[in-house]
This record gives structure tokens, C-alpha cells and sequence, in this order.
């Protein structure tokens, strides 16, 4: 009759052995994501070619330094500022009725047209071509436009 096993031996793989798994391993991941592998490579290749992986590279192996510079940048009260007016007119711009800015800035650009046209011809106004103009309908549009504006500006000023 045999005698019963006392001791279990685990196999413990060797170096190669568990080179050889790695290999494996990573020889079916490439297998089975080779669309994207292939993509990745065909960037990284991009970026070489155009100078922009040594830049990364060399941003990435200064990281502390760059964060420092930038970190002392923001701490800056004119950084500071900008960011709290860049977040104002953000909110500004969100408050703003789509239909009268599409509205305005129309308007805007349809008078930077005719203003360019005006710049060309060079020509002079005289105090009864002014007061002719306010007798057209559209100078009198814009001037109330101006008059609104300038009477909501004055009220939150």
C-alpha cells in the first residue's frame, strides 16, 4: 500500500518560465487589440515627426518645475483677475437673450460693412446730412438701441 502525501510542493515557476508566460500573455492582448495598438503606434509616430512627443517628453521629465512655474503664475493677482472676469462675462454671456444678441451682433457687423464702406469714400458730413440722418428710420433704430443701452449701463454702474 502507498504511504499518503503529507507535503504539497507548489511548482514555483522559474525566470524564463514566467518570462515566457509574460510573452504569451502580452503576445494575445496585442492579438486581440490590434486595431488599437496599431492606432497608437501611427500617433506616437505623428508626434514624433512633428517635434511634439520631445516636448511632451521633455515637459513630462520636468513636471515639478513646470507645475511650480505654473502654480506661481495663477497665484499672481492679475491671473486672478482674469480668471474672475473670464468666469464673470461667462456668466454674463449665459444670461443674454439668444434671439436680441444674434439680433445685435447682425446689426454690428452690418455696420462694420457699411462704416468700411464710408472709411473708403472719405467723405465729410455736414450738420444737415447729420440732421438728415436722424430723420432715417434705421439711424433712429440704432440711436434708441444706444440710448437703452447706455440707460442700462448708467442703472448698474
Amino acid at each position: 500500500m502507498a504511504k499518503p502525501i503529507r507535503i504539497v510542493r507548489k511548482h514555483e515557476p522559474t525566470p524564463e518560465e514566467r518570462q515566457q508566460q509574460s510573452m504569451h500573455e502580452l503576445a494575445q492582448s496585442l492579438t486581440e487589440n490590434q486595431a488599437a495598438v496599431q492606432q497608437s503606434l501611427q500617433l506616437v509616430r505623428e508626434l514624433h515627426d512633428s517635434g511634439a512627443l520631445e516636448l511632451v517628453t521633455a515637459l513630462l521629465q520636468s513636471r515639478e518645475q513646470v507645475a511650480k512655474i505654473a502654480v506661481s503664475q495663477l497665484q499672481k493677482p492679475a491671473m486672478t483677475n482674469t480668471i474672475n472676469n473670464v468666469m464673470e462675462v461667462a456668466g454674463a454671456i449665459g444670461q443674454l437673450n439668444t434671439d436680441a444678441t444674434k439680433k445685435v451682433m447682425s446689426g454690428v457687423v452690418n455696420g462694420m460693412e457699411r462704416a468700411a464702406d464710408v472709411l473708403e469714400k472719405d467723405e465729410k458730413i455736414g450738420i444737415f446730412e447729420l440732421v438728415k440722418a436722424l430723420r432715417d428710420p434705421a439711424v433712429n433704430r440704432a440711436l434708441s438701441l444706444a440710448i437703452g443701452f447706455l440707460k442700462g449701463f448708467g442703472e448698474k454702474i
